[in-house]
């Protein structure tokens, strides 16, 4: 019943692949201008994380906090809030920042990619790696050129190479930043990530 403190133009839908499934919905929303939302960085996207099979409604949050305690360049800051519906409490929600490659999101190099490990195997350009059959979708960017694809893919083999195959080359860091992997691996085995599983 308290009176509004700022009437905002936004649109917000439902987001996520099993989440959508469960009776709290995640959704995600866009404000028509950019907004420094809950004091975060301006930006016109955000994410509304639902954490319905979480009941302290906190991993997401730990997880992002231990991320930034590790080497990590970029991770998603976020706020806890109790979001009312047409006045109707529909419970707490973890606002977070999208991943989005933007200027006070996720930078990246004109040269550098964004890509997603993930079984809901649904963007435009994606391929399987040759020597996991590891479901990859090329999340940026958006409309990669033929040279870009060919890229990726043989990029990632030759990760996959040296970790599974038979390449004479057997010097992984000069495939992959070891601190950033042994970070990015903290995080999931401290968060006990099931995602990574999928």
């Amino acid at each position: 019943d308290a009176p509004e403190s700022e009437i905002m133009n936004l649109t917000i839908k439902g987001r996520g692949n099993t989440t959508w499934s469960y009776p709290k919905k995640p959704f995600a929303i866009k404000f028509n201008e950019k907004q420094a939302f809950l004091g975060m960085p301006k930006a016109k996207k955000w994410v509304m994380l639902a954490n319905y099979r979480d009941r302290t409604l906190i991993r997401n949050a730990v997880a992002f906090e231990i991320a930034r305690q590790t080497s990590q360049k970029w991770v998603p800051q976020g706020k806890f809030v109790d979001v009312f519906l047409n006045k109707k409490f529909i419970g707490n929600y973890y606002v977070c920042e999208k991943i989005e490659i933007k200027k006070n999101r996720l930078e990246i190099k004109s040269n550098g990619y964004l890509l997603e490990f993930d079984a809901n195997y649904d963007e435009d350009y994606k391929f399987r790696s040759t020597y996991k059959n590891f479901p990859i979708n090329i999340k940026y960017p958006k409309e990669p050129s033929n040279n870009d694809y060919i890229y990726i893919q043989t990029y990632i083999d030759s990760i996959e190479c040296i970790l599974y195959g038979n390449c004479r080359n057997t010097d992984i860091q000069k495939v992959l930043n070891l601190q950033s992997l042994a970070s990015f691996w903290i995080v999931q085995e401290i968060s006990q990530n099931e995602e990574i599983m999928h």
